[in-house]
């Protein structure tokens, strides 16, 4: 429908229209407004002074814990298909290889965004990885894990400084869609929000909201990717995967 092809342009309207500190509704990602943008120059740039050592050093253990924690926590969920690898290398067969592209889909959705991105984008990448694998990984695209109503009201509510009611008459529950960074509900504007956009009453808009703490994790889980990639590369069943390099032009 027309409304559907312009959801992404009226959120943005949307969003200018009723938070001037909020470029994209879609997003609820809080930035300086158009006309700030357009004047900012480097001149007016501030920056901070060098953190206090003891900082550094505090900061540098809490990041190390948390690669550790997360290295635990993949371990755990890469287990099945790592636990298969010493099988397929001595007794290889289709059906195995089979079972092992499948259960290592399984841990890419168990392991979230960027595990998620890299089988999707390694999906579209058949001049890098064999045919079967690409048609696995492309099952990834119609597979991602949605996050709860609740986690989407809250963030839209604090992105506007406002209830949900009187931005939106109506706001679907269900996600029309999730991928692995955020997923769209599919809402409608009340009218002071439609007339603040100069959109018709009562416009149909599709409201995109970050999964929960996606950031973190891909920063914390890409330094986890490369180190795996070249440590996975050393082992002769896995050498067909490239995944040094498909790592590299994935980040």
């Amino acid at each position: 429908t027309t409304s559907s092809l312009a959801t992404t342009s009226l959120c943005l309207t949307f969003a200018l229209g009723l938070r001037q500190h909020y470029t994209v509704a879609t997003t609820c990602t809080p930035a300086k407004p158009t006309a700030q943008l357009a004047s900012t120059s480097f001149s007016t740039v501030h920056f901070k002074k060098s953190p206090h050592p003891s900082t550094q050093v505090g900061a540098s253990i809490t990041r190390s814990l948390r690669l550790l924690r997360r290295t635990v926590s993949l371990s755990i969920i890469f287990l099945p298909p790592l636990a298969l690898l010493p099988i397929l290398y001595f007794f290889p067969s289709s059906s195995l290889r089979a079972t092992f592209l499948h259960s290592l889909k399984n841990s890419f959705v168990a392991a979230g965004p960027a595990f998620i991105k890299w089988g999707q984008w390694a999906a579209a990448r058949p001049d890098i990885f064999p045919h079967d694998a690409v048609a696995i990984f492309s099952e990834l695209h119609m597979s991602c894990p949605s996050h709860s109503y609740l986690h989407t009201v809250r963030t839209v509510e604090a992105a506007f400084h406002a209830p949900l009611h009187e931005i939106f008459e109506s706001f679907t529950q269900q996600p029309m869609a999730s991928g692995s960074i955020g997923q769209v509900h599919v809402a409608t504007l009340t009218d002071s929000a439609a007339a603040a956009c100069s959109v018709p009453p009562r416009t149909e808009v599709a409201v995109k909201v970050r999964h929960p703490g996606v950031a973190e994790m891909l920063d914390v889980d890409f330094e986890l990717l490369f180190t795996a990639a070249l440590l996975l590369m050393k082992i002769p069943s896995l050498s067909w995967m490239h995944l040094d390099e498909s790592v590299g032009q994935f980040a």
